[in-house]
């Protein structure tokens, strides 16, 4: 691969693109209907906090981490955070019914599910799991200097380790989950640029 080493993670290719240009413009979102930048530098810091957040919650290195929710800031911040422990990032639609996001969530074999407030399944999802669950908000919520603690997340995984597990639509049968690496996922990113 011309863009990245096969032996690199996705959260090892972000660390870095963050390093190299932490003041330069990585991320914007419409807040208010204005366009608001968050920074490669400011976008790692979240990261690091969310990855925080989510060990506090039982997410670890191997660990499955559900996360429903549709397109925005605080699921990319998820993904990251997920990656950032080498834990394994299971999206689930936005549009699915408590019992499809329950048993993807089962199936998937996940210690902990996230999710945005806003998704269809949001306000029955909580009750209807055997594992914990918490919104992007308590993600976000700012943290006592006493409850931050360092990550330990050891090193990040390799290429070849587990990255994400990525349901079918079921359109044919019942929903297939997709495992996929590190590395077929960054191949990805080298072919589409």
């Amino acid at each position: 691969m011309e863009f990245v080493a096969e032996s690199a993670s996705i959260f090892e290719i972000f660390a870095a693109t963050a390093a190299r240009q932490p003041d330069q413009p990585a991320l914007g979102a419409i807040v208010d209907g204005q366009l608001q930048w968050r920074t490669w530098g400011e976008l790692r810091e979240h990261v690091e906090q969310w990855a925080a957040a989510l060990q506090f919650y039982g997410a670890e290195r191997g660990a499955h981490v559900v996360q429903l929710g549709g397109n925005s800031v605080e699921w990319i911040l998820t993904d990251l955070a997920i990656h950032r422990l080498g834990a394994v990032h299971v999206p689930l639609h936005a549009a699915l019914s408590p019992a499809q996001a329950v048993a993807q969530t089962e199936h998937a074999e996940a210690c902990l599910a996230v999710f945005d407030p806003r998704a269809a399944a949001a306000d029955e999802l909580p009750g209807l799991l055997s594992i914990s669950a918490v919104s992007h908000a308590e993600l976000h919520r700012p943290y006592e200097p006493h409850e931050k603690e360092a990550i330990d997340a050891g090193p990040s995984p390799s290429g070849g380790e587990l990255a994400t597990i990525l349901y079918t639509s079921g359109t044919t049968g019942e929903p297939l989950g997709v495992m996929l690496t590190h590395q077929n996922c960054l191949a990805f990113v080298d072919w589409a640029v």
